[in-house]
């Protein structure tokens, strides 16, 4: 069900660092149509999520806003997975062309985009496609 791919997806995203895993998780969850009980659960009902978003985005502010742009002109989930795939390696490549000049940086994307894949291929199977 979408719950459970929903449940092992914030498993796989609590591996990520605990700033990049918020704002990952939060925006993720904004995406989901069935996001509301989700996000009472996993997150404590007083966080402010627009608070939260812009205090990360006030940290690290170059890698945060990237991965947040990278979430929120990408559907999880889509119906076209491969085409959703295809766009995020262009917006990484992107990313990786013209903005990043700290290799830390450039690491830290490439491991995200495996991550990401790897968490796409997952949701396919455990849909039967």
């Amino acid at each position: 069900s979408i719950t459970m791919v929903l449940s092992l997806s914030l498993q796989f995203l609590s591996i990520f660092s605990q700033n990049i895993k918020h704002i990952v998780l939060i925006t993720y969850l904004l995406q989901m149509h069935h996001s509301i009980p989700i996000i009472s659960k996993y997150i404590d009902k007083n966080t402010n999520i627009e608070n939260e978003l812009q205090f990360l985005s006030d940290r690290n502010t170059k890698i945060n806003l990237m991965i947040l742009n990278l979430f929120t002109n990408t559907k999880i989930l889509d119906h076209n997975h491969i085409s959703t795939i295809n766009k995020i390696n262009k917006k990484i490549a992107n990313v990786q062309n013209s903005m990043v000049k700290n290799i830390e940086d450039y690491f830290q994307l490439t491991e995200i985009k495996g991550m990401i894949l790897e968490e796409y291929v997952r949701i396919d199977k455990s849909l039967g496609r």
